[in-house]
Order: structure tokens, then C-alpha cells, then sequence
């Protein structure tokens, strides 16, 4: 542990993992798009047999570290980063991702954004509004230092209800791209799923006839020459519609080792978690038999027994829960241990019975790889608290140190089948 920074928690964060896992990806898409396999959602598509990538970085990269990981998804060939928020495609241009390094799409704003600093940094955004084709185009035409068109991704939406031009706005859309051609370069034509996570749902066919009309009505404006980047497939549809990589992906979730379908065991197709949360006791007490644990006192021993503290809280990214539904790796016992009483704010508290193998200052695991006997992973922890794991690694709070490691897990069986 970085003896600079202490704190009785810490989150592992293995970047080499992260490169891993997109490797994995880009072989898994470059394989199955070598077979020329068929569309279970529309038959024929056409797709690149190499997709660019985008590797999704918002959210401080899923709670990882955002210069950390967009860095190691650099070093694994992505030709994109992706953020939602337009502050952080700012923070990666200010500290040193150039765009010869890595192109860079933001999908979030509002009308006060800095748009002169963003087309200045050359930074491509996601337009879904008429409103944003207007003010971008503006910010062109009214600012002659900016030495370049903006970059855009024309964004439509289908059945999601969020940012993107629906079906009956696709000529609107097109006639303002044409007005302002001098000021904006249409880069991308992209969109979003909202049941990709149920492969066979009729929505994903919705969605894809949509954006193909979307696309044909681009053609029917623009030629089909320079065709901008068509990219829809986010980390569920690589894995159950491979062929629907078109000319770029964007794993978002798969890149950090967690599941996005729980049907699908990604562990055997070579993806590991990337994050571990460790904590460490700070005290060990004997606790009579009957006596309330934590606020509420929703737990009471029924025998005499040691309660244990973990200094690691709500307020680190541990979901509130007021029942005993925790339960993490002890390394003195090897094997799992249960939380008791309600979650506080910098604390938890665990039950180890009366003759308990721990004491203060051993190190306990809340989520990891799993590779252990009955260790968790951050999709098991997720299940405990009724979230996701999406929700348990991105809550994980900034105070908490990540500590950087580099390990590479592989896996035998995908390798030999490649």
C-alpha cells in the first residue's frame, strides 16, 4: 500500500487487466466478424471485420481512475475515449491525451458549456437536439479563432426517452447539418439500446430498424461517400450481437471485468475485474449476548461474541443497508464474514462469533476477482444490497485511495480457441 497516503480502505485498481480486457474484446469482434454470422435482429448487416474502439472512461472510468485507465486503454489500441460529462473530455486534453493519442467523444451538456474550449481542444460531440446543432454551429461561426469545423456525432433515440433526435425529427435534423456544413462536420451516427441486456427483447429491433433509417436518411442527404463512424453496440450487444459492430464499439462495463448479462459467464471468455476493495479491522471487542448492535439496534447476539469494526462507511461508497446483508472476505479465517446491524456513515460492523481467528489490523476483502473460495466479486456484493455492479464500483468514493497494481490474468481456454 502507498505508505504516502493512509487510510484504513483502499481500492486495487490492476490497469493491466483493464488492457487485457480490451484485447479480449477487440479478438472476440474480429473473430465473430470473420465467421460473417448473421444478424439474429436483422439479417445481412453490414459491418466492419475491424471495428474501431471507444473506451468508455465517464465517471471518473467507472470509478477506477480516469487518466490511469484512459492511459491503459490507450496503450491497448483503442482509437477512442469516452466520457458523458464534457469536464472530464476536458481533463484528459489538459493533461496530456492529445489527439494523436486518442479521439475523443462527450455526450453531455448543457447550453452554458464552454463550447469555444471544447471544439478548441478538439473534443467530438454527441448532438441529439436541434437546439445543440444551432448553438454549436454558432459557436463556429461567431468565434474566428477557432481554427476548425466542430465534430459531431448525430445521435438518435428509440424506446430510451433520453438525449437524441427521434424518427419524426431525422429530416429536421439533416436540413440544419446542411445549413451549417461550413461550421460542423458530422463525425459519428450513433445510438444507445435500452434492453440490450435482454438479447431477444423486440425493442433491440425496434432500435436497429430506427437507426438504420436514420442512417439511409443521412445517405439520402449526404451521399454514401465519407460515411461518418456508425457505432451502437455497447458492451451487451458486443457480446450477444457481435455482428452489430458496425465501424466501432464502445465496451463500457466489459472492460472492467463485470457483467452486463448475468447469463453470459465472462470469466471463461478471459474478462476479470479490474477493481478490489480491501479494509483492515480497527478493533475486536467481546459483545454480551442479547446487547443491540449499531443505530436501531436491528441486530441483538444471541450468544456472547467479538464485534468487529471496519472503518469503511456509506459515506466511502458501502451501500446503506439497516439489516445484516454484507458480508466480505476474511483473510485470517479464509472464508466470508457478515455484516450485522445497520451500515454507518465511516463504519461497519461485523459479528465473528466467540473464538474468532481475527484481529485488529488484518485485512479483509469486500470485492475482488473472485478467484478465491468464496470470495466476491462486486456483482456478488451487488446482489447482496439489491444494485447492480455498475452502482458498487462507481460509488466507491473519491477519499478512498486507489492503489495501482499490474497483473495480467489469462485465460487458457480462449486463448487456444482464438
Amino acid at each position: 500500500m502507498n505508505k504516502q497516503v493512509f487510510y484504513s480502505a483502499w481500492a486495487e485498481i490492476d490497469l493491466q487487466v483493464i488492457e487485457q480486457n480490451i484485447k479480449n474484446i477487440q479478438k472476440f469482434i474480429n473473430c465473430k466478424n470473420k465467421l460473417s454470422c448473421k444478424s439474429k435482429l436483422l439479417n445481412n448487416v453490414k459491418t466492419n471485420s475491424k471495428p474501431k474502439i471507444l473506451g468508455v472512461v465517464k465517471a471518473n472510468a467507472y470509478g477506477h481512475g480516469l487518466m490511469q485507465v484512459a492511459n491503459s486503454m490507450i496503450r491497448a489500441g483503442v482509437q477512442y475515449l469516452g466520457t458523458a460529462q464534457v469536464s472530464e473530455a476536458l481533463v484528459l486534453r489538459q493533461n496530456g491525451i492529445s489527439s494523436k493519442d486518442a479521439k475523443i467523444l462527450a455526450w453531455l451538456y448543457t447550453p452554458d458549456a464552454p463550447f469555444d474550449e471544447i471544439i478548441a481542444s478538439d473534443i467530438e460531440l454527441s448532438v441529439g437536439s436541434i437546439w445543440a446543432l444551432e448553438k454549436i454551429a454558432y459557436t463556429v461561426k461567431n468565434n474566428p479563432n477557432l481554427p476548425q469545423k466542430a465534430k459531431i456525432h448525430l445521435k438518435m433515440d428509440i424506446e430510451f426517452g433520453r438525449d437524441g433526435f427521434s424518427a419524426d425529427l431525422y429530416d429536421e435534423c439533416f436540413k440544419k447539418v446542411k445549413e451549417y456544413q461550413k461550421y460542423l462536420k458530422v463525425t459519428g451516427l450513433w445510438t444507445h439500446f435500452a434492453m440490450a441486456d435482454i438479447p431477444e427483447h423486440p425493442s433491440n429491433k425496434r432500435v436497429l430498424q430506427a437507426y438504420n433509417l436514420f442512417v439511409d436518411k443521412y445517405i439520402e442527404y449526404f451521399g454514401q461517400e465519407d460515411l461518418p463512424i456508425r457505432h451502437i453496440a455497447n458492451s451487451a450487444i458486443c457480446l450477444t450481437h457481435p455482428e452489430l459492430a458496425f465501424d466501432m464499439i464502445r465496451p463500457g462495463i466489459l472492460a472492467y471485468g463485470l457483467k452486463t448479462i448475468d447469463t453470459i459467464d465472462i470469466k471463461k471468455m478471459g474478462f476479470y475485474p479490474a477493481m478490489r476493495l480491501f479494509g483492515k479491522f480497527s478493533s475486536i471487542s467481546k459483545y454480551p449476548r442479547g446487547a443491540g448492535v449499531s443505530y436501531g439496534h436491528k441486530y441483538k447476539p444471541k450468544e456472547n461474541t467479538n464485534i468487529a469494526v471496519i472503518p469503511l462507511g456509506y459515506a466511502d461508497g458501502l451501500r446503506w443497508v439497516n439489516q445484516n446483508k454484507i458480508q466480505c472476505y476474511s483473510y485470517a479465517r479464509k472464508n466470508l464474514i457478515k455484516s450485522v446491524g445497520s451500515v454507518c456513515m465511516d463504519q461497519i460492523l461485523f459479528d465473528l462469533g466467540q473464538n474468532c481467528p481475527e484481529k485488529p489490523g488484518d485485512k479483509v476483502e469486500f470485492f475482488g476477482r473472485g478467484e478465491k473460495p468464496n470470495s466476491l466479486t462486486a456483482d456478488d456484493l451487488a446482489k447482496m444490497v439489491g444494485t447492480i455492479g455498475y452502482n458498487v464500483i462507481t460509488s466507491i468514493a473519491a477519499k478512498v485511495p486507489r492503489i495501482y497494481k499490474n497483473e495480467i490474468y489469462k485465460n487458457e481456454k480462449y486463448s487456444k480457441n482464438k
